[in-house]
């Protein structure tokens, strides 16, 4: 987290709590059982669960850091996109 708010980030911590904020998330999580997949990918289903639930932002998996990509950068390319889903 520290490393990211270096960079100029703001930064939230999401946890499974916020997935299950998401308004279908008993939905998905009933489709998700059916699927013969790994508890881990069963998760990454949830970061976007809980990336919608709190209204968006810039997502990053826990074991990246900020090496060359500061918060300006990113609010122009958000700008740039109008606010449309963006992968890098």
């Amino acid at each position: 987290k520290w490393s990211w708010e270096d960079a100029g980030w703001k930064t939230r911590v999401l946890t499974d709590d916020d997935a299950r904020q998401h308004p279908d998330y008993e939905k998905y999580e009933s489709m998700l059982q059916k699927l013969k997949i790994s508890s881990y990918n069963h998760f990454c289903f949830h970061r976007w669960l809980a990336m919608v639930a709190v209204g968006g932002g810039w997502m990053s998996d826990y074991d990246t850091v900020p090496l060359h990509m500061d918060a300006n950068l990113a609010i122009a390319q958000e700008k740039i996109s109008g606010g449309q889903f963006v992968s890098y």
